[in-house]
């Protein structure tokens, strides 16, 4: 069995002619959910299309420069809605474009420019073109994968062209994702997702050859894009404090590791000024409750189990009463009585 591996970008995917603190799962979706838009470059051929996502208010998309570099004219289409497209700039080099559509009712990104650390969770979101091939209808919704920020950040090229920062994640990404956001657990934009290798497994010399995944893809680091529209006097928003999110495990949330008050569930907790009964002169004869401690919602609850006692008693004197430790009283007479101190005494019984 031969394999060959290749480094290719992300191709656009080709159709024929006429065709910053942690937020939850759900705020990440409500915050991206109309920041991203399908990118398509129109050739000669037929279209192209790739994925973009809004960087103002003015209507500038970046996107990659391989989405849109054989196209004559673009579009920009979400959901239903579909608006053409200027070009403003591209890099062949860096492998980055910006172009601007008229789409209206759109969400603006956060531009991360903080690096993003090792195992940190990430969320690639585009328009890959496998998708679309169950999908029945024209409308544009994006499709969401997570990974993790395999390794720190590298200087590195496309194709052996100017060097840049690069991101490597474990997030899938397909032909149709080109030039879509990798965004952070803060939801934040953390790259702009570009290349992925492909593994060609020929199990026969001469016979078919079959692309198998790799987990491992490249993003272009997006303090490269941010350089560029500070050049090009290009507005947006940015960010650069670290994103202190706990990566989430398998088959749990993030949101697990949390408690009432920002506070590790695993942390020593603290005990807190006793309420009136705990407080009260208890009466002789009875043990002083323990201290009682505030629960989130700010009731009181008493610990469970309670300590047992640490007074000697003689063995076999009495039964344990529960898990208090402490005998059973059998006096009947009334307090500090001749009688029942007596009998405590003899048998090594407490007093009354």
């Amino acid at each position: 069995m031969l394999l060959r591996l290749a480094l290719p970008l992300i191709a656009p995917l080709a159709q024929p002619a006429g065709a910053s603190t942690e937020l939850s799962d759900q705020e990440i979706l409500d915050r991206s959910n109309r920041a991203v838009v399908q990118v398509i470059a129109h050739t000669r051929g037929g279209t192209s299309t790739g994925t973009g996502f809004v960087l103002n208010d003015q209507g500038h998309v970046a996107t990659n420069h391989h989405v849109i570099e054989d196209g004559n004219r673009y579009s920009a289409k979400r959901g239903s809605r579909t608006a053409p497209a200027e070009l403003v700039w591209s890099s062949e080099s860096l492998d980055l474009a910006v172009i601007r559509t008229g789409l209206e009712d759109l969400n603006t990104v956060v531009l991360a420019l903080s690096p993003p650390r090792v195992l940190a969770e990430v969320i690639a979101i585009g328009f890959p073109g496998v998708a679309e091939i169950v999908a029945t209808g024209d409308a544009a919704d994006p499709t969401f994968s997570t990974g993790n920020v395999g390794r720190r950040i590298v200087w590195g090229s496309w194709n052996e062209r100017e060097s840049l920062r690069i991101v490597q994640h474990t997030a899938q990404i397909n032909p149709g994702n080109s030039g879509g956001p990798l965004f952070d657990a803060c939801g934040r934009v953390a790259g702009v997702n570009t290349a992925g290798p492909r593994v060609t497994i020929q199990q026969t010399r001469g016979g078919p050859r079959i692309e198998a995944p790799t987990g491992v893809f490249w993003a272009s680091f997006i303090a490269e894009l941010a350089e560029e529209l500070d050049s090009l006097a290009i507005p947006y928003e940015s960010s650069d404090e670290a994103c202190l999110a706990i990566p989430a495990t398998a088959g749990a949330s993030a949101d697990r590791w949390r408690t009432c008050a920002g506070r590790s569930r695993n942390s020593r907790r603290r005990w807190r000024k006793p309420n009136a009964a705990a407080t009260r002169r208890p009466r002789a004869g009875r043990r002083r409750p323990r201290r009682n401690w505030r629960t989130c919602n700010g009731n009181w609850r008493r610990p469970w189990p309670p300590r047992p006692s640490r007074r000697k008693v003689p063995a076999g004197a009495m039964p344990r009463n529960g898990l208090s430790g402490r005998p059973k009283r059998r006096c009947s007479a009334r307090r500090n009585s001749r009688t029942c101190a007596t009998k405590s005494r003899a048998a090594g019984w407490p007093g009354c």
